[in-house]
């Protein structure tokens, strides 16, 4: 039970427990656009009984037999070891060190920080690396917050390109394969992920996505009132970016805010710590903190300082001078790498020991 070369499993053949076909229920998501197995369980339950106009004890039995049909097999830990994911590298090299080479394939790494952190040209700036890296690569960017520049992105391909010694078509071509969505609601969104997930199928090759950001339609679409439908949006788009992260072969990279924390009981998952001791945490609560696979922090350097309002201060560098903690991974321990914004993206600043900057440049396959 499958689609071709999609790796999607479709509705055929669904049966509920006692063996009896449900026929009747498969044509009628199938009617309303739902034709694969991964569709109907990413979908929150509450969309799926307006949808379908279903009781929920037929929705239950749908589900079940949805989850029997797509149970995934049973591998050992040798198995997994020998099919690992790669890595995507960001040509940060004391960050690429830290993860493990680079953003792991397969996986979804959220970067979250304030505002005018540089969390749009970390994404930038990793776009700019895969496609000027890879000659066959694609890059999908979901800009839900009209902050994708391609003024932006042309300079740090130039900027690289020029490092490079590449052909002047080189520029041109990269700009080619990155593809820009704009979604305008949360439903266009989901629509949107869906629609990069059937790309497995087509001559391209993808490896990496953008979603910047993650919040943004859900603030404008949910008020605190809607927390449920919040919660079931959450989950679903969460399943759906591993799903396409798998089905690729790609990096799935998110942003998201960061907010303060004002009760210190509040601060029960993904607490951060600030600038002069605040307390931080990214936006959208518990729930998406355990939906991601790995979670980057981007913030501005502080350096202690006895003359400064709570014993801090930027550093001389100012606005510039960034760094970069990995707050979540399952196989990197914690660590805070320094960078700064440059003309040609992301660079590592000198260590204070005099070395040399490490400048985040590709080598082109």
């Amino acid at each position: 039970m499958g689609s071709p070369g999609t790796g999607r499993a479709d509705l055929s053949g669904l049966v509920d427990a006692n063996g009896q076909p449900l026929d009747h229920f498969t044509a009628a998501l199938q009617q309303e656009g739902i034709t694969s197995l991964e569709q109907l369980l990413e979908l929150p339950r509450l969309e799926l009984l307006h949808t379908l106009r279903l009781f929920m004890e037929d929705l239950d039995i749908v589900l079940e037999a949805a989850a029997r049909a797509g149970m995934p097999a049973i591998c050992t830990a040798r198995q997994m070891k020998r099919g690992a994911s790669g890595v995507l590298p960001t040509f940060l090299p004391r960050l690429d060190r830290a993860l493990g080479g680079g953003l792991t394939v397969g996986t979804v790494t959220e970067i979250c920080g304030a505002a005018g952190s540089g969390k749009t040209q970390m994404c930038l700036h990793v776009t700019a690396q895969a496609v000027l890296s890879d000659a066959q690569a694609n890059v999908v960017y979901v800009d839900t917050e009209h902050s994708f520049s391609p003024k932006r992105l042309e300079q740090m391909l130039l900027a690289l390109a020029a490092h490079l010694q590449l052909a002047d078509g080189a520029v041109v071509s990269a700009l080619g394969r990155v593809h820009v969505l704009r979604p305008l609601s949360t439903a266009q969104l989901v629509e949107a992920v869906h629609a990069i997930g059937q790309l497995a199928a087509g001559p391209a090759r993808v490896t990496l996505v953008v979603l910047d950001s993650v919040g943004a339609l859900v603030r404008a679409e949910f008020d605190r009132d809607a927390s449920m439908r919040r919660f079931e949006h959450l989950t679903a788009l969460s399943a759906s970016l591993k799903r396409v992260a798998g089905a690729l072969g790609a990096v799935v990279v998110v942003t998201n805010q960061v907010v303060g924390l004002f009760d210190e009981a509040a601060a029960s998952c993904g607490e951060l710590e600030g600038q002069a001791g605040s307390k931080l945490q990214p936006s959208l609560g518990v729930t998406w903190a355990h939906n991601v696979n790995y979670r980057l922090l981007l913030q501005y350097m502080l350096r202690a300082s006895s003359g400064a309002r709570g014993g801090f201060r930027l550093d001389e560098a100012g606005a510039q001078s960034r760094s970069i903690r990995i707050e979540k991974s399952p196989k990197s321990a914690q660590a805070t790498v320094p960078i700064a914004i440059e003309l040609g993206g992301l660079v590592e600043p000198p260590l204070e020991n005099g070395a040399a900057a490490h400048v985040g440049t590709p080598r082109p396959t």
